[in-house]
This record gives structure tokens, sequence and C-alpha cells, in this order.
């Protein structure tokens, strides 16, 4: 091996490289407020940015990670039903699943697994005020693996399970129709 090779700096490796494509950084500012509008518009709780800039090590970073975040929850809550791992999170939002983690406990207030949960179960609670649809359906287009995990979770969450939740809604509904008339 050269004495030159044994001498590469960092710099002049980089200066070998091929140069890359540069995208110019959207206005934070901007950006937040057209995702507050997002959040609003599909009726989810905003978050907080304040809460952002106490993360520990992030202050370089300061409200793009609270942006990068609701955009992962604007994300969820629209496609749910797509989510399967933590990395996948991780990815959209640009961030180590370690990272992406924490940050999303401290400005969402649970674990992101959590709130995927909670949006599925969500979603099932809307699909469920469908009577053709059956539960096996309600599970897999709300995200569950499969109706057993649906109605495990379900009951858990709710105290019932979907067919008697089903039932009382629906029990509901025709109630209210029938005073209607």
């Amino acid at each position: 091996m050269s004495a030159e090779a044994l001498h590469t700096t960092p710099s002049s490796i980089m200066l070998d490289l091929p140069a890359l494509h540069v995208v110019p950084r959207l206005d934070a500012a901007r950006f937040d407020d057209q995702l507050q509008r997002l959040l609003r518009h599909a009726g989810i709780a905003p978050v907080q940015p304040t809460l952002v800039a106490g993360l520990p090590g992030d202050e370089a970073q300061g409200p793009t990670v609270y942006t990068r975040i609701g955009a992962v929850q604007l994300y969820i809550d629209r496609h749910v039903e797509d989510v399967r791992d933590l990395a996948q999170l991780a990815a959209q939002a640009q961030l180590s699943k370690y990272h992406f983690s924490r940050c999303f406990r401290e400005v969402i207030g649970q674990s992101p697994w959590a709130y995927v949960q909670a949006a599925r179960l969500r979603r099932a609670k809307a699909l469920l005020h469908d009577p053709d649809r059956s539960l096996t359906d309600v599970a897999l287009d709300a995200g569950f693996y499969d109706q057993s995990h649906f109605i495990r979770a379900f009951k858990q969450a709710e105290g019932v399970t979907p067919g008697a939740y089903r039932e009382a809604i629906l029990g509901a509904d025709a109630e209210g129709e029938a005073t209607q008339a």
C-alpha cells in the first residue's frame, strides 16, 4: 500500500465522487402551514410544534421533524391498510427507525404502532356502518391481518365484539330513521 493511499482524507475522497443532484428544500414554515390545514381538513388533531423543539438532539432540525411526523400521521390516516412495519413509516419520515419511534412518541403522544392500531380501529368502525360488508372484509380493509386479529383488537379497545358493535349502531340507525319518518 502506498503512502499516498494511507493518507487519504475524507475531503479528498469526496472530491473524487461524482456531483450529486441537489434538491432545493421546501420553506419549512410554509410547509407547516399547509400540513396543519390538511390535518384540520382531515379531522386530525394537529400536533404542537413546540413539543419538537424540546427533543434532545433535534435543535438543528426544529420544525422539520415536526413536519415529517405530521406527514407520517396524515399518511397513516389515509393509507392505514397499507402500513406494514415501522421501517416503512420511518422511511416515509426519512429518519432511522429508532429516531422516528422516539420522535413520533414525543410529538403525537403514543407509539407509532399504537397510533396505527387506533387508526385501524377508527377505519373499522366507519366500515362497520355498512351492513353488507362482512367482518372479514372490514378487517382486511382496515389493515388487520385477519378476522381473529381484528376481533381481538376491537374487543380489547371497545369492550365489545365488532358484531355486537355493528348491531348496536345499526339498531340505533334504524331507530333514528323510524323516529324521523
